[in-house]
């Protein structure tokens, strides 16, 4: 008898005790090829696995979500097919990508792995190629599947096996009680829970990344300056080559970069017109940083200077994961992209990485390709070049003049409001100032002092009530003491006068 027994019947959604989700991935051209196995492989959502009823969630990934929008397609993951084209050679290149990308964002350590190989013949399995060998010989956790037309039938046992497994391990009958019980407690309290709630106001996302746009337009001296912050992202070994890009395209090639330290690099300075000015400020990413300490480099983040070695592979192959990390915690989310390549021109070391691999990973990118430069030490006129042009490109397209015109009269009204608002206070010593409480809330003065004579108050009168409590306590402790003397004292009386007759009786 099978342990996977897949049901049809209708059953409330209440009703399931687990779910088990599956998610299809791989690069954009194996999108019709996902789903089409995402059908031949799903039978029914109904499943039961050693007498507790489940569902099965299947999902493809969907490679043409925009940036804005929300997707978590790796939340709550308990399988993850990792699917190449073996007609396609790219599509093997990125699955090392996709694998770290599943197991990171989905939080789940013990994430079940398949990687999908699809043949368009008839033969029997054969050897994987030489990358997705060598993914299977480091991590020896992950499944490979041999997908053609000859193997089809045997996808969907090996997917039982794994439901199976996740059954017995991640979702034991142990689990499954505490969860029930976790959310029976969370029912009771939030049913014996006498609070209100008081509606939040939030927000909108849009709105807030305006305002953080704003904080980049300042107003010196007439002039309106412009930051753009541009970080130069790349692996621990290549860190030195980050920091002379930052130095060479700030300061020039001549300067020694070993004098400037990630992120106290002095900004480019580029004057525009009369009347405005942008100031580029380009840091390199700082690996030295502690884990678990406060450190936010991707804040107001404009532009990613994404930075690889042509002689070491690996840092070409985590340029995605940069990547990934900048569409995550970039707060403005409309940041630009610029490629350098270091060490092609290295005769002492071969390259590893063709530029045939650098392009496609540039035609990657959602909005636009970004430019992409081999750095040569000899002709830095050329990333010189591109790098101003990708400076303009932001600013031209992100500081539009309906924008940067809007943010000059905000900042010339608020500036105006405060030169008033001092005006009055030094013409009229006498008004109300405002002062800050040791709380840190900023009140006015007369309020202050009013509530500073009401505290005195209270605290006169609970003085006062803890005074007569004590005299009332006093004063019934007083008599019954009085009372305890009165008895004592009048028995002794009476033991010697009865001492002194049984004296004159013996004489």
């Amino acid at each position: 008898m099978s342990l996977v027994v897949f049901g049809t019947s209708i059953v409330s959604e209440k009703d399931y005790e687990y779910a088990i989700r599956v998610l299809f991935i791989g690069d954009e051209v194996t999108s019709k090829q996902r789903l089409a196995l995402l059908w031949k492989t799903f039978l029914v959502q109904q499943v039961t696995i050693k007498e507790k009823l489940g569902k099965l969630v299947f999902a493809s990934y969907d490679n043409g979500v925009s940036r804005e929008g929300g997707y978590f397609p790796f939340k709550q993951l308990n399988v993850l097919c990792v699917m190449y084209d073996a007609a396609n050679k790219n599509t093997t290149s990125n699955v090392q990508n996709w694998i770290e990308e599943g197991r990171r964002y989905s939080g789940n350590p013990t994430l079940k792995v398949i990687v999908v190989g699809v043949y368009n013949n008839n033969s029997p399995p054969q050897k994987p190629p030489r990358q997705i060998d060598d993914i299977l010989k480091k991590d020896q956790k992950v499944n490979f599947f041999y997908y053609n037309k000859r193997t089809a039938n045997d996808f969907p046992a090996l997917l039982e096996a794994i439901y199976i497994d996740i059954r017995q391990c991640e979702l034991s009958d142990d689990v499954l009680n505490e969860k029930k019980e976790k959310k029976r407690v969370m029912e009771e309290r939030q049913h014996m829970s006498q609070c209100i709630s008081t509606p939040k106001t939030t927000v909108s996302c849009q709105n807030s990344r305006i305002d953080c746009k704003k904080l980049l337009v300042t107003l010196v001296d007439g002039k309106t300056n412009v930051t753009l912050k541009i970080i130069v992202l790349g692996d621990k070994s290549i860190s030195h080559y980050c920091r002379q890009l930052m130095v060479g395209l700030t300061q020039g090639w001549d300067k020694e970069w070993e004098d400037y330290l990630y992120d106290d690099c002095p900004p480019k300075v580029i004057n525009l017109s009369e009347v405005n000015n942008i100031q580029v400020k380009l840091y390199s990413y700082d690996h030295g940083v502690g884990r678990g300490a406060s450190y936010s480099p991707y804040y107001n983040v404009l532009g990613a200077v994404l930075c690889f070695d042509y002689t070491d592979k690996i840092t070409f192959s985590n340029l995605m994961n940069w990547y990934n990390e900048t569409l995550r915690y970039c707060n403005l989310k409309s940041t630009r992209y610029f490629i350098v390549g270091m060490g092609k021109y290295n005769t002492e070391k071969t390259c590893q990485v063709d530029d045939t691999d650098v392009g496609s990973f540039a035609r990657f990118f959602q909005n636009k390709e970004p430019p992409v430069v081999a750095f040569n030490p000899e002709r830095v006129d050329e990333i010189n070049t591109k790098f101003n042009e990708f400076v303009y490109d932001i600013y031209f397209n992100e500081f539009t003049p309906d924008f940067l015109e809007h943010c000059v009269i905000e900042k010339r009204e608020t500036k105006r409001e405060k030169v008033t608002r001092q005006t009055e206070t030094s013409e009229n010593p006498q008004q109300t100032k405002l002062v800050q409480n040791n709380t840190g809330e900023v009140m006015e003065v007369n309020e202050l002092e009013e509530l500073t004579k009401n505290k005195k108050k209270w605290c006169l009168i609970f003085c006062v009530k803890r005074i007569i409590h004590i005299f009332q306590g006093g004063f019934f402790y007083f008599f019954l003491f009085k009372m305890i003397f009165y008895l004592f004292t009048k028995k002794y009386y009476i033991i010697t006068i009865f001492n002194k007759k049984n004296r004159k009786v013996k004489k």
